[in-house]
């Protein structure tokens, strides 16, 4: 791993006239906002780019330029295209192993683009930056250095991507830079308050039920410190949903008031989980994510588990109820 400076990542996306862009599995706010910003910018700047996604992107975000365009990351597609030229670069995937493909294929010098502190060792040219409270913030910087343009549509992206890391300004990564990056955004003509409205306020009627049923099973453990609780295959089947639907749904679990860490589990295959993990600052959860094959940041992370509900539960309350031990 090529470790760079905003220099030098700057003048080789400049000089990059065919790309690839890549992302994470269930990708979020600042997966694709940050993938969309990079993809328009580049081609505003004659490049050809296209971008994959290993999942289908939350409809949460169909409001933004080129989401329509997003193809869904696949072997031969991309091995296609990086045979007639093209670039890898992958933005906010802290592995290669969530990108939705199996290997990066010969030639394809992959770039790397992140903000998360536990991002593997892989990439030709890395750029990663953890003060920054998204990857959305690092492509903003990088822009500016590359003389690159932040019109409305891509200060549309890049808003999606901080406002979504953030928790809406609420997390603590949330800095006097975050603001007045959200300002210069603003002054493109970009508005906070529709971009806030398309992501927040146009939930599925699945996305309710599933908040209901969640809520349901809400149960607080060890003492007081835990909130933990789960949507299942058969829930997900009862109100003929998708996984994009269980988005947000941890964010109004964290607001249980008097715990430390909040876990929502979503079985998105049968006994196939995706854990989502929030703190309030006295643990870092990307470590501990990081032990089981996820990542994240301190108090926003996640990772995979298998097994049914009743398993999947009792070994997260024994996992947490280590992890407090050892506080």
């Amino acid at each position: 791993m090529n470790k760079v400076d905003l220099t030098t990542i700057a003048a080789e996306l400049k000089k990059t006239k065919k790309a690839v862009i890549l992302t994470h599995e269930n990708p979020d706010g600042d997966a694709i906002g940050s993938a969309l910003a990079l993809s328009k910018a580049m081609q505003s700047n004659g490049s050809k780019v296209v971008v994959f996604s290993p999942d289908n992107p939350p409809s949460s975000f169909d409001f933004l330029e080129g989401f329509s365009d997003i193809r869904i990351a696949n072997d031969p597609e991309v091995t296609g295209l990086v045979q007639e030229g093209y670039r890898i670069i992958v933005v906010d995937g802290s592995s290669p192993n969530r990108c939705g493909i199996s290997n990066f294929p010969p030639g394809s010098d992959p770039m790397v683009i992140d903000h998360h502190p536990t991002v593997e060792d892989y990439g030709q040219i890395v750029f990663v930056d953890t003060t920054r409270s998204s990857t959305a913030e690092n492509i903003f910087h990088i822009l500016n250095a590359a003389g690159l343009q932040i019109g409305l549509t891509v200060s549309e992206c890049l808003f999606t991507g901080i406002i979504t890391d953030t928790g809406s300004f609420k997390y603590p990564n949330a800095t006097s830079e975050t603001f007045e990056i959200t300002a210069q955004l603003v002054k493109s003509g970009m508005s906070t308050a529709k971009v806030s409205s398309m992501i927040y306020e146009r939930m599925s009627y699945a996305n309710r039920k599933l908040l209901g049923r969640a809520m349901e099973r809400l149960s607080v453990s060890l003492g007081g410190k835990l909130a933990i609780t789960a949507v299942t295959w058969k829930d997900m089947n009862e109100f003929e949903a998708e996984l994009r639907d269980t988005d947000f749904i941890i964010d109004e679990i964290r607001k249980l008031g008097g715990c430390e860490i909040y876990v929502f589990a979503k079985e998105y295959r049968p006994d196939q989980f995706r854990i989502s993990m929030r703190g309030r600052g006295m643990f870092d959860l990307s470590q501990l994510a990081l032990k089981y094959g996820g990542g994240g940041h301190h108090d926003a992370a996640g990772f995979n588990a298998t097994g049914d509900w009743l398993f999947v539960r009792a070994n997260l309350l024994q996992i947490f109820e280590s992890l407090l031990n050892n506080k």
